[in-house]
């Protein structure tokens, strides 16, 4: 890239690589650690290590991502939904966590208190102790074949799980290299239930999440490496629905009819 920029006299600049070689042979690295490190990053004590990755922050030595966690206080309406929205997670990385924080302001709606008014009572304590637990950010590794080898076979694994109160779903990779085999959490989703709904229905629905993120995950890692798609549910129930042996209402059938036709 540097190469071809050149030749119509653009200079390529601050770019960031987890390799070092890389860095070193295009001569960045001393433009990195000089040129971009501004007073501002500087009086902030932000490491040249520090940076972007799609919104993430990477560490470009370690070769990891982080979700970070806004940590003002805040206790009102307006306030808690502008925390939770404010989380920044497009992989679900830290959904146990954000999930948490979304029951309560269901809780809140379900009160009616009044927009940008204060909590009290046994929610406010609720979201206190929420806020209290938020790590600063959680960290995991960017890659999912670690090794700098040659892979020699991937398979997706999507869990999914279901209750009055959420519904999730969440992938992982289990990458086989000639000096290990490595099992990574690559994607996450969760919803809060919707009201109303009996459990087999909700058990349903997390299936239909289960599918969606795997799909979406083997569409965005398909090199060819990805051999194998695994599926599991424990819900025999809704296991015995995919297999399409009986006339089901709207709802079930909807759903059911779209697994079908996917698989």
């Amino acid at each position: 890239m540097t190469e071809v920029l050149s030749d119509a006299t653009f200079k390529l600049q601050k770019w960031n690589a987890s390799e070092k070689e890389l860095e070193e042979d295009c001569n960045v690295r001393e433009d990195l650690e000089g040129r971009s490190q501004t007073f501002a990053k500087q009086q902030l004590n932000v490491k040249s290590s520090d940076s972007k990755l799609l919104g993430l922050g990477w560490d470009k030595e370690s070769d990891t991502l982080t979700v970070t966690f806004p940590h003002e206080s805040l206790s009102t309406t307006s306030g808690i939904l502008g925390k939770l929205a404010r989380i920044y997670d497009p992989l679900g990385l830290v959904s146990p966590i954000t999930v948490q924080g979304k029951m309560i302001y269901r809780e809140v709606c379900d009160a009616k208190w009044p927009w940008d008014a204060q909590i009290e009572g046994g929610l406010a304590d609720r979201w206190k102790v929420w806020e209290e637990s938020l790590p600063v950010g959680e960290t995991v590794p960017r890659s999912l074949a670690p090794h700098h080898e040659e892979i020699k076979s991937m398979s997706l694994h999507a869990f999914g799980d279901a209750s009055n109160k959420g519904v999730c779903a969440t992938v992982y990779a289990v990458v086989e290299q000639p000096s290990g085999t490595t099992q990574t959490l690559v994607a996450a989703k969760s919803r809060l239930a919707k009201k109303g709904l009996t459990i087999p229905r909700l058990e349903l629905i997390k299936a239909h999440m289960a599918t969606n993120l795997i799909s979406n995950v083997h569409e965005a890692l398909d090199n060819g490496s990805v051999i194998h798609l695994h599926c599991w549910l424990d819900s025999t129930v809704v296991l015995y629905w995919l297999q399409d042996k009986g006339d089901f209402k709207q709802f079930v059938a909807n759903r059911v009819n779209t697994e079908s036709q996917r698989y």
